[in-house]
């Protein structure tokens, strides 16, 4: 399972894989490692909901650092990652966009 074969070697893991700085100048920063753990845990997440490979998942966020490791993390489980924009969220006629619905058990 890709969830447990790290494809980055171990001396690396604390490097420094992403800024984010939002419109206030406040900035965050993450390591390979929190990258790795952070997308792990969102797709053990996914696959103890029971969400089969090939499934779709929705992304439904602004571009924060958690679009992306969310992104990563839905890849990591096998599923189709969907990112979703407010601009698909009202058409000016007011009616909902059509987009399927969720996967029913």
């Amino acid at each position: 399972m890709v969830l447990q074969r790290p494809h980055l070697p171990a001396r690396d893991a604390g490097r420094l894989a992403l800024i984010w700085e939002d419109f206030q100048g406040h900035a965050r920063t993450y390591t390979f490692d929190d990258l790795r753990v952070l997308s792990n845990t969102i797709a053990l997440y996914l696959l103890r909901l029971g969400l089969e490979p090939g499934e779709r998942v929705c992304l439904f966020m602004d571009r924060i650092p958690e679009l992306y490791i969310g992104f990563i993390g839905v890849l990591k489980a096998g599923t189709v990652a969907q990112p979703l924009f407010s601009a698909f969220a009202r058409t000016r006629s007011g009616r909902a966009s059509t987009t399927p619905g969720p996967r029913r058990s």
